[in-house]
């Protein structure tokens, strides 16, 4: 329940700087022609993004650092829903340690969110900065092979959570490739560890030894969006037909105004010019 509430807040404050976010300068967004965001078809901003690395418990002993390190992986497609919220499918595959006390080969797959630090604080400038930090949290179903001794030792599905952080590198001019320093931190919440010959009790807790530590290296590709960009990007405001029908309205009304009165000023000229005669 607590990293529920803490992801809502999360998402509220993200939300509640989108204006932010998106704004253009304070000068540019005077004019009454200030740009706004296009929005998006549902076919637009996706990617595909593909990552591995290594893991290690958190309780670090540098005698085992090499032994107690495993090999992981992960893949995600994604949909970037703002400049700075964005929402993924994760699945992440974690191999066996070669240690006795190793984890045991487990996948974990859940909803990845995703929050652009730099767009949430700096404004978003129409096209992805060259260097980008986001924050990613993702509560996860994990599910452990434990391989031998089936009767004993079955496998299980339990509860995990990943808190990370995204250093971006955006390349070329369209922002198309990104290649990504991806840390981050993936705790085991409910899981039963195995001892021999029984079943212990759940672990039910936030605790280091249940926790692993991971790097990963990553490289994403975003798919070209239905005006040929590859991200959010600005155009003018388009005024609905109503208000033009209505502005239209008015422009014909002070056109016939401005007729009458040129018809009062000439019939007032003749008269003026009449009574100037009779006066001679």
């Amino acid at each position: 329940m607590k990293q529920i509430l803490l992801l809502l807040v999360l998402l509220m404050s993200a939300i509640s700087a989108e204006a932010q976010g998106v704004t253009l300068p304070a000068e540019k967004s005077e004019k009454v022609d200030r740009n706004i965001l296009v929005r998006p078809r549902f076919s637009d901003n996706w990617s595909l993004s593909l990552a591995g690395g290594v893991y290690h418990p958190m309780v670090f002993d540098l005698k085992y650092l090499v032994d107690c390190s495993g090999w992981a992986g992960n893949i995600e497609l994604r949909k970037q829903l703002t400049p700075v919220i964005g929402l993924g499918l994760e699945a992440d595959g974690y191999y066996k340690m070669t240690r006795k006390e190793r984890r045991d080969p487990r996948t974990v797959v859940g909803p990845m969110f995703h929050i652009n630090l730099m767009n949430l604080f700096g404004g978003y400038k129409g096209k992805p900065r060259l260097f980008e930090i986001e924050a990613d949290i993702m509560p996860a179903w994990g599910h452990l092979y434990r391989g031998t001794h089936y009767e004993l030792f079955p496998d299980e599905d339990y509860f995990a959570t990943k808190y990370g952080l995204d250093f971006n590198f955006n390349l070329g001019q369209s922002g198309a490739w990104t290649i990504s320093l991806k840390p981050a931190i993936v705790c085991d919440v409910t899981s039963r560890p195995p001892t021999p010959g029984t079943v212990t009790g759940p672990y039910d807790s936030y605790v280091l030894e249940h926790s692993d530590i991971q790097l990963f290296v990553g490289f994403a590709y975003r798919f070209r969006n239905h005006g040929g960009t590859r991200n959010f990007r600005f155009g003018t405001p388009a005024v609905e037909r109503g208000e033009i029908e209505r502005l239209n309205e008015i422009v014909n009304f002070l056109r016939d105004d401005v007729q009458q009165r040129d018809r009062q000023i000439r019939d007032l000229k003749l008269e003026n010019d009449s009574l100037r005669q009779q006066l001679k």
